[in-house]
This record gives structure tokens, C-alpha cells and sequence, in this order.
């Protein structure tokens, strides 16, 4: 709760208490994984309140914002792969959030990159995904599986989960179309995809968290 103030807050006063009672009971790099994923968002708020620059918050806002700006790039082919090959895309999470939303790469720390195809077409984007140097699972054994998505992997190492559905839990492609057509353009990289609207991805965000939380 500290840190989503410190993150949130459009007072600085509150803002800054709330970072140094954090502070006060978890020590610089001993932060759970969830709280230090954070911590770029929290540097972004104190900055923007005029708080004095805190080098550990800036040493993790860059460290994120250098990563992400990796995962963009090296995600973009495989976008434009899709593209040619008239599949139509839409980045989900982290990638959405950081480019619809905070409009700043530092700002959400990522693990990987997302994305959503069609169901009726995902034979065909794990074909053009292997055809461009991306490795899976061979078999697709996962397709006779009740999952959702599976991970590829690009050449240099970066992991993309390819979505045959946007949630687990509406795994039909009339739930998908729904996310597909209130979608909005955006570009990843100089690669034009699409993104959840803006009702659609709290909803999802939501949906994903719960599952995980």
C-alpha cells in the first residue's frame, strides 16, 4: 500500500511519506519481486512531484526502461512477420500498458512480451513465427490443451507468449473478437499492432491479477 501511494499520488507532501515509511521497514535490495516492480513507477511519480533524485530509484527506472526498450525491439519482427502474413496482432499487459498508457518505457518492468492472434489462426502464426527463426514446441502439443498460450522464443533469447485467447477463463473466439474489435492502433518499434481499449484493459489486468494474486 506504501508503494502504490508513493506511485499514485498527486501530492507530493503524502507522496514522499509514503517512500520513506517504505523505506523504513524493507532495506535497498531487499524488496519481494512484487513491490520492486514498483519502484520505476514510484521514481516516475517523485520525480514528476519535484522530490530530490533518489539514485537507487533512478538506477531501477533505468534498468527498466533499457530492458523494455530491448524487448520492444527484438519483439518487433515477429509483429511484422504476423503482419505480412495478414495475421492480425494485439499486444497484451505489459507491452499495451507501457506504450497506451504510461507512454513511458521505465515505467512497468516486463518479463516477457505478449501477444494475442486469433485462434482460428494460430497453426499459421506458429508457422511464420518458426519461419523466422523463433523456436516452440515443435509439436503444438499445447493446442490440444486447454491453455491459452504458449511461449516462443526469438533467436537472441527473448520469450514471446503467444495467446490463442486473450483470458484463460473465455477461452471462445467470439470473447476474443469482442477485445479485437474495440481495439486501438499503437506501434511497437516503428510496427503498427493493436491494443486493448482502454475499459477492456482494466478488465483483463483485473481478470490476470486475481489469477495470480
Amino acid at each position: 500500500i506504501l508503494l502504490l501511494r508513493a506511485a499514485g499520488l498527486r501530492d507530493a507532501r503524502p507522496a514522499a511519506l509514503a517512500w520513506r515509511s517504505f523505506r523504513e521497514l524493507v532495506a535497498e535490495d531487499q524488496e519481494p519481486l512484487a513491490e520492486r516492480r514498483l519502484l520505476p513507477l514510484v521514481c516516475r511519480n517523485l520525480s514528476r512531484l519535484g522530490h530530490p533524485k533518489d539514485p537507487f530509484l533512478g538506477r531501477m527506472y533505468a534498468e527498466a526502461f533499457g530492458a523494455t526498450a530491448r524487448m520492444l525491439e527484438e519483439a518487433a519482427p515477429a509483429l511484422e512477420a504476423l503482419r505480412e502474413a495478414g495475421i492480425r496482432t494485439m499486444v497484451l499487459k505489459g507491452v499495451a500498458l507501457v506504450v497506451v498508457h504510461y507512454r513511458d518505457l521505465g515505467a512497468r518492468p516486463m518479463s516477457d512480451v505478449d501477444i494475442l492472434v486469433p485462434s482460428a489462426q494460430i497453426d499459421e502464426a506458429l508457422d511464420v513465427l518458426e519461419g523466422a527463426g523463433w523456436r516452440s514446441d515443435r509439436t503444438h502439443a499445447w493446442l490440444k490443451t486447454e491453455m491459452h498460450a504458449a511461449a516462443v522464443t526469438s533467436p537472441s533469447g527473448l520469450t514471446v507468449d503467444l495467446h490463442r485467447h486473450a483470458t484463460y477463463e473465455a477461452r471462445f473466439a467470439s470473447a476474443d473478437e469482442a477485445f479485437f474489435s474495440d481495439a486501438v492502433s499503437l506501434e511497437v518499434a516503428g510496427v503498427v499492432t493493436s491494443a486493448m481499449s482502454a475499459g477492456d484493459q482494466l478488465l483483463h489486468s483485473v481478470i490476470h491479477g486475481l489469477r495470480w494474486s
